[in-house]
């Protein structure tokens, strides 16, 4: 049994020394020195008792072992390239979907502007509305499950960032005082 998991950086370490033929290329590429290249492929060497290169002088051969890892190895940076780059963009609001909670008469709180801006600002962002009273967007705002919201007060906004969009005066009209 392997007491470590292959790791990211020892797969980028790996993928590097073989397109270089070197550590030093390697590490130049990766900005690492070459001893941290040399390393982390000793390190995945020595975890699956395989010799991935053979090392003459300065340059490096791929063995059989560290051929069948090559192609492998391409396409775990590959993924977890992908997972980086959309986390990133989900995180820096530039791809993904934003969810928004919405309370179910907010066409009356100009949300259609609110949804426009937004979509201006971030244009590779998606935008999907959630029609739900003021307390089940504040709860799910909190939990995670939305992004945002547009609720009326009061309503429970701890641990909330809140920010008054507009206030609405609402009055009570009678015939008789």
């Amino acid at each position: 049994m392997l007491s470590r998991p292959i790791t990211g950086a020892q797969l980028r370490a790996f993928l590097a020394a073989a397109r270089c033929g070197s550590f030093t290329a390697a590490g130049a590429e990766l900005n690492l020195t070459q001893a941290s290249v040399s390393e982390l492929v000793r390190r995945l060497e020595q975890e699956y008792r395989l010799v991935l290169f053979v090392r003459r002088g300065r340059t490096l051969t791929l063995t059989s072992a560290g051929e069948l890892l090559r192609p492998i190895a391409e396409r775990a940076a590959s993924a977890l390239d992908h997972a980086d780059q959309s986390l990133r963009a989900f995180g820096g609001l530039t791809g993904g979907t934003a969810t928004f909670g919405v309370m179910r008469n907010a066409e009356y709180y100009l949300l259609s502007d609110l949804a426009q801006t937004f979509h201006e600002r971030y244009p590779g962002v998606q935008i999907r509305l959630i029609g739900q009273n003021s307390v089940d967007v504040a709860a799910a705002v909190t939990d995670g499950t939305l992004e945002a919201g547009v609720v009326v007060l009061p309503v429970d906004v701890t641990g909330l960032d809140v920010r008054p969009l507009i206030r609405d005066e609402v009055v009570l009209v009678t015939r008789v005082p």
